[in-house]
């Protein structure tokens, strides 16, 4: 299962700075997309981390993991879910050297 996991996260992540613009049509104001995540779905932001492509990628979940959403906020504001789900894990960090 951990491996499973390790591979899709690492195949969202590897593709995700490719992405050079969200589609206009897909794609709100970053407080009107977590506003809809908070108010519909219980997610709320637990991790983020600044792209390549000078984007943030951003990880919001419920607090049981039932449902998560993995965005990309660009510099002009805009955001677009590029990943969501079901029954998200947080792992421990693994010892120095060695994989998930």
């Amino acid at each position: 299962m951990r491996g499973l996991l390790a591979t899709a996260l690492t195949a969202v992540f590897l593709c995700a700075p490719a992405i050079a613009e969200p589609a206009p049509d897909g794609c709100k104001k970053r407080m009107e997309v977590l506003e809809n995540l908070i108010s519909n779905w219980n997610e709320n932001t637990v991790a983020l981390g600044l792209g390549h492509n000078g984007t943030i990628v951003e990880l919001t979940k419920t607090p049981d993991g039932a449902t998560f959403t993995i965005l990309m906020t660009w510099p002009d504001g805009r955001s677009c879910a590029v990943a969501a789900g079901e029954f998200w894990q947080s792992l421990k960090s693994p010892k120095k050297g060695k994989p998930l």
